[in-house]
């Protein structure tokens, strides 16, 4: 943490990503569980978690929770997307809200449906259900690889021609310029981030957990889908973590162009 952010404990990286951390460790432990062991934890915690005399063994907590420090950190990555171009508010954006409240009425609908019927006819509901309720769980990381890249996209088309670029600014730059120009010159400026940033780093917190939820159904899904083949999982275990990290790359770019139009202005 920096000198300057001592006051703002919550923007501390260690803080920030504490929850998705152990959540994400717990979720990486039941996925090993389900794929690996059959979904039988005994199996889990006598093959891995505890060595031949039974006790605890430290390396594999350890590895445990490199894993879901890891699995947080890369279910978070959309977020950076939407964080850079939270400038736009059209087309997918303009419909996030919206978006989230269908998926979640509709989720939760099926969740009641499920409660009830198992408690009022006393049994079980199909593996269709299920194969539903993994769809539905899975669809916010969809949207959300969708939404990043299109973000991307927007981000990219908003450049507009290289030889107009020394007549106007796009609304990237202008956005980042102005932003820095107000908190360096603002008195209040300091107060007024804190205002929103206190909120915004909670909710990312948060956002995380969903993104790895979500995530780990999608690779539930792909499990089932691949019927228990091994290397056709893997196919497609690594092929969709590709994807899903891989807009962050042109991000890489599109900070070195805001880098270098700072550079020439200020």
């Amino acid at each position: 943490m920096s000198d300057n952010n001592k006051g703002r404990w919550w923007e501390d990286y260690l803080v920030r990503y504490l929850t998705p951390m152990l959540l994400g460790t717990m979720l990486i432990a039941g996925l090993i569980t389900i794929i690996a062991y059959d979904g039988d934890f005994n199996k889990l915690k006598s093959g891995f978690l505890l060595s031949e005399n039974k006790e605890a063994n430290a390396s594999a907590f350890f590895g445990l929770l490199i894993l879901g420090f890891g699995f947080a950190y890369l279910s978070s990555t959309p977020i950076t997307i939407f964080h850079a171009g939270r400038m736009f508010r059209k087309g997918m954006n303009k419909f996030a809200g919206y978006a989230w409240i269908a998926w979640f009425l509709i989720t939760l609908t099926l969740l009641i449906v499920w409660i009830t019927y198992s408690i009022l006819c006393n049994q079980r509901l199909g593996d269709w259900f299920v194969f539903c309720m993994l769809i539905a769980a899975a669809l916010p990381s969809l949207w959300m690889f969708v939404g990043q890249s299109y973000v991307i996209w927007i981000i990219r088309r908003d450049r507009g021609p290289e030889e107009d670029k020394d007549k106007d600014k796009d609304k990237f730059e202008d956005y980042y310029s102005k932003l820095a120009t107000a908190r360096n010159t603002s008195p209040w400026a300091r107060e007024i981030r804190e205002s929103y940033t206190h909120l915004r780093e909670h909710s990312n917190s948060v956002f995380i957990c969903v993104a790895e939820i979500s995530l780990s159904a999608a690779i539930l899904l792909l499990w089932r889908l691949s019927s228990g083949q091994s290397d056709v999982f893997w196919i497609f275990l690594l092929t969709t973590g590709l994807l899903w990290i891989s807009p962050n790359v042109l991000l890489w770019s599109v900070a070195n162009r805001l880098e270098k139009y700072l550079t020439k202005n200020w």
